[in-house]
């Protein structure tokens, strides 16, 4: 159960931070201009998570990464749901939160408060095509950063200095991908907020519909796809280790060969004593010879240890 408590946490932390950074400049202080203070804020968010969870759940605080790691690094997928579920209860209690702390600033806005608690496409977006691919871009430098740096047969970066550089990078991707659909790469961290939203009677219908069904599909379905990318393009160009199946195939295959080379080449040597040992009953008249097929090491006069030696004598395979 720790894992999942850790995912809970870690969660709960980065949705702090980024959604009270979120209250405090538009909310509170009304300078919703102030792109780099959310920045920053969801990105020391991210680190102070990774930090929190990294060494008992392994860092996830996201269902995208959780479905990218369970399909290209061997994650176990039965623990997938309840990954994905305490991040989502995480997210949610964050929101909560957060509402009770800015209940005051969050009510003053005139146009409701599911804005600053939820993504969605800027004014500027021509299409919901458009904010798809914002998301799934972000969201593959995210998953391809993670992968790079968690990457031993590369140039990993050092354990404790990883959750510093992944906040780094998340202040990146939140300055080049992140204004023009809210800075979504995280589905619990729409989807919590946005059903805390929903709970406190704040954007009815709209909060799901509005936008081509934005606030349905676009947070989950682009940043879980955008990972998987991500994670398939380094594994493809990058990566040799053998929990990727991408590597894990070539490795069978190379395994299989190799064992079906093996076993004709006992086949062939079981068809070579056999064949010796009837000529050596033909050459004493029917009699066994002195030594049996089996006697101790020895196999046939011997042919045993030259078949154990070309089967399995090290350089000999």
């Amino acid at each position: 159960m720790r894992v999942y408590f850790a995912e809970f946490l870690g969660t709960l932390v980065l949705v702090l931070w980024g959604e009270g950074t979120q209250a405090q400049v538009v909310a509170a202080r009304k300078q919703p201009s102030d792109y780099l203070s959310v920045a920053w804020g969801w990105g020391v968010g991210f680190m102070l998570a990774i930090y929190i969870s990294s060494g008992i759940s392994g860092g996830h605080i996201n269902p995208a990464v959780t479905v990218s790691l369970a399909v290209f690094r061997r994650f176990k997928w039965r623990k997938v749901p309840g990954y994905i579920l305490a991040q989502l209860l995480g997210a949610f209690t964050a929101a909560a939160i957060i509402y009770g702390v800015y209940y005051g600033p969050l009510h003053s806005l005139k146009g409701g408060y599911a804005g600053v608690m939820t993504t969605g496409p800027a004014d500027l977006v021509p299409s919901t095509a458009s904010a798809f691919f914002s998301v799934f871009m972000g969201a593959a430098l995210l998953m391809g950063s993670i992968s790079a740096f968690t990457d031993t047969g590369n140039n990993p970066a050092t354990p404790g200095l990883t959750p510093l550089l992944l906040g780094i990078v998340m202040v990146g991707i939140a300055s080049s991908f992140g204004y023009q659909t809210g800075f979504v790469l995280n589905p619990a961290r729409d989807l919590g907020p946005r059903l805390l939203v929903w709970a406190t009677g704040s954007g009815g219908r709209a909060l799901w519909l509005d936008n081509t069904a934005y606030g349905i599909w676009i947070p989950t379905v682009g940043t879980i796809t955008g990972a998987c990318f991500g994670n398939l393009l380094y594994d493809l160009l990058i990566y040799n280790g053998r929990d990727s199946p991408l590597n894990a195939n070539f490795s069978r295959r190379a395994k299989r060969a190799r064992a079906q080379r093996l076993q004709y080449e006992r086949e062939q040597e079981k068809l070579g004593g056999d064949r010796g040992y009837e000529h050596e009953q033909q050459a004493m008249g029917g009699a066994a010879p002195a030594k049996g097929r089996f006697s101790g090491s020895t196999f046939d006069g011997g042919r045993a240890e030259e078949a154990h030696g070309r089967v399995h004598g090290g350089k000999q395979y």
